[in-house]
């Protein structure tokens, strides 16, 4: 299910610290033909945590939770004409879900960005001390920007993103967006610092959707994070932190804790070891042609969904969601020995295994032109495409992340 949105670069808040290129891009070709299943499964990994705790939302129901708010009758993004009854808080966290999903989605197939971690989580396992923010809050105009990223060619990024379903506050979205963005230190071992946000119109607004990407010259507060942090050490905790949200993702969560933070419970260590019978078994998955499988399936209701809508709009029609979820057995075996007696996981299996399946896919993915800055000019160097794949049909979409673990989505209605 393909949606058109517009995409837009504001250079009114600066453009020192833009992502190379992407001006260019968008002024040459400003629509952008979003993978809307596929978006749903990024949005369902990035809002997974690398830290499981009970308190936390469901992981990877994205795919289910806002297939339904998403308009069939419009060639653009748009929810539903019976989105409009949805309680506001809802609404909120529908608009803050996609405005991580979609920017994300667009920077992967337009600019090959494949790992994503968590600013707040990197901060406390990694760079304690280097952040400046006079308090660093979870909320708030201190609060940190929403990633950091890395590319197909090692770079870092910052990117906060924003959402929203009222056009009016698209642009105090992104003065918050600033604000938060500005609040990390030192852009100097970052290859840009962005805030995007996304505007989702409702079914019978007059606004188109768009996707708006700015970036404000940093203040005072950024300083010269790379004299005090390799940044070799950042990336490969990027690449950890992405496969811990991508197992959390797929319901694996002491696995996914232990590689967020180094460690599980010294009573779950065995347990987490032993695939056949700990926590792979007893999240569903089971191991085949050397994938761990496992399927889920889910029958819900939804509203028609015309574009004219009429007395019978609130009719609903029964629809079957399929989502496969495989991971690699060799992943797996990386996770098991890198899992101590102690529950220590160490780094070294988990690094081999990111650096083997980067190696793999870089060896068969598609040549890239992508921009890259020298002085104050852009130039073009080759590269490849991201480490992330994705394809998608009508009601079939699949998602598969660096560390090559897949999610396919299958709907089928009536």
């Amino acid at each position: 299910m393909k949606k058109e949105i517009g995409v837009r670069v504001d250079p009114s808040f600066g453009v020192a610290q833009l992502l190379p290129g992407l001006q260019a891009a968008v002024a040459a070709n400003g629509t952008w033909q979003a993978d809307m299943q596929a978006a749903l499964i990024a949005t369902a990994i990035l809002t997974s945590p690398p830290l499981y705790r009970p308190f936390h939302l469901n992981t990877f129901w994205a795919w289910l939770r806002y297939g339904p708010a998403i308009s069939r009758a419009h060639r653009e993004l748009r929810l539903r004409w019976l989105w409009r009854h949805i309680d506001p808080h809802q609404k909120t966290i529908l608009s803050d879900d996609f405005g991580m999903g979609l920017p994300a989605l667009y920077l992967v197939q337009n600019f090959a960005f494949e790992d994503f971690a968590d600013t707040q989580h990197l901060l406390e396992r990694l760079l304690l001390g280097v952040v400046s923010p006079a308090a660093i809050q979870k909320n708030g105009a201190a609060k940190l920007p929403d990633f950091i990223a890395i590319d197909s060619l090692d770079r870092l990024h910052i990117l906060e993103c924003k959402g929203t379903q009222a056009k009016p506050d698209f642009g105090q979205a992104l003065r918050r967006g600033v604000q938060q963005k500005n609040n990390l230190s030192n852009p100097g071992i970052f290859t840009s610092i962005m805030v995007s946000a996304l505007f989702i119109p409702q079914f019978r607004s007059k606004s188109a959707p768009e996707l708006l990407f700015v970036d404000p010259d940093p203040d005072i507060r950024f300083k010269l994070l790379a004299d005090r942090v390799d940044a070799k050490r950042i990336r490969l905790e990027v690449r950890l932190q992405a496969l811990a949200k991508a197992l959390s993702a797929a319901g694996v969560w002491q696995m996914a804790t232990g590689i967020g933070t180094g460690a599980v419970s010294p009573d779950s260590a065995a347990y987490v070891r032993n695939l056949g019978g700990g926590e792979l078994h007893s999240a569903g998955f089971e191991l085949s042609a050397g994938r761990w499988i496992r399927r889920v399936h889910v029958r819900t209701l939804e509203p028609l969904d015309k574009e004219s809508p009429t007395k019978d709009e609130e009719k609903l029609e029964p629809v079957d969601t399929y989502l496969t979820i495989s991971i690699p057995d060799l992943l797996m075996r990386a996770v098991r020995d890198a899992v101590r007696d102690d529950g220590i996981v160490a780094t070294d299996p988990l690094k081999d295994w990111v650096t083997a399946s980067l190696n793999e896919k870089r060896s068969v993915a598609a040549s890239k032109s992508l921009k890259t800055r020298r002085g104050n000019r852009e130039v073009s160097v080759a590269a490849k495409a991201s480490s992330w794949s994705t394809s998608e049909e009508e009601d079939l979409a699949t998602l598969t992340t660096t560390a090559d673990i897949a999610f396919e989505i299958t709907r089928k209605r009536g």
